[in-house]
C-alpha cells in the first residue's frame, strides 16, 4: 500500500480496496494529476467565457497546466489581466464602438491596422483632445477570481478522485 496519495483520504481509501501495488499507484496517479490539471484548465476557460459571454478563444493562452509527474503534482496557472479588446471582434457603431459580448462604449472608436496580420482594436480618448487615447479592454479579475475559486477550486478534489479510480482500475486491468 501507498501512504504517499497526497494524503487525500478519498485517494486512499481507493488503494485500499483495490489493492494496488505501489507501482500501480504511481502510474495511475500520474495519469490522474494530467486529466485533472488539463480538466481544470478547460472548466476555468469555459466558466470564464460564459460568465462573461465571449468567446472561448478569446481566452487562447490564458490558462496552462504545468506538470511535475515526479513530485506528483500539477499546477495551474490563469491569466486574469485585462483582455485586450482586439481579441474581442470590436466593431464601429454610429455612436461609438463594442466589443463581442459586452454593450457599446460610447465615443470609443475602431482602429483596423492596413498592414500586418494583426487585429483591430478598439480605442477611447481620455481627454476632449485629440490625443492621448487609450486602449480599452475587458476586466476579467472579478468574474475569473468568482469562476476559478468557485466552480473550479470546489470540485478538483472530488474530480482527482474519481480520474484516481479510474486511472487505478485500469491499470489494475493490465
Amino acid at each position: 500500500m501507498s501512504t504517499y496519495v497526497l494524503g487525500v483520504p478519498s485517494l486512499d481509501k481507493i488503494v485500499t480496496d483495490l489493492a494496488a501495488t505501489n507501482g500501480q499507484v504511481e502510474r495511475a496517479l500520474k495519469r490522474a494529476i494530467s486529466s485533472t490539471t488539463r480538466w481544470a484548465a478547460d472548466v476555468g476557460r469555459s466558466g470564464i467565457a460564459r460568465a462573461m459571454h465571449i468567446r472561448i478563444a478569446a481566452l487562447h493562452g490564458r490558462a496552462r497546466v504545468y506538470l511535475r509527474l515526479a513530485e506528483f503534482s500539477g499546477v495551474g496557472w490563469f491569466g486574469i489581466n485585462d483582455l485586450n479588446s482586439s481579441r474581442l471582434n470590436p466593431v464601429q457603431t454610429p455612436t461609438g464602438a463594442k466589443m463581442e459580448g459586452q454593450p457599446e462604449v460610447p465615443h470609443a472608436f475602431v482602429i483596423t491596422p492596413s498592414r500586418g496580420a494583426r487585429a483591430p482594436m478598439m480605442f477611447i480618448r481620455t481627454t476632449s483632445l485629440r490625443y492621448p487615447i487609450e486602449p480599452v479592454k475587458l476586466p476579467i479579475h472579478d468574474v475569473a477570481n468568482a469562476v476559478l475559486f468557485g466552480d473550479v477550486a470546489t470540485k478538483v478534489d472530488a474530480k482527482l478522485a474519481e480520474n484516481f479510480d479510474r486511472e487505478l482500475r485500469r491499470e489494475i486491468e493490465k
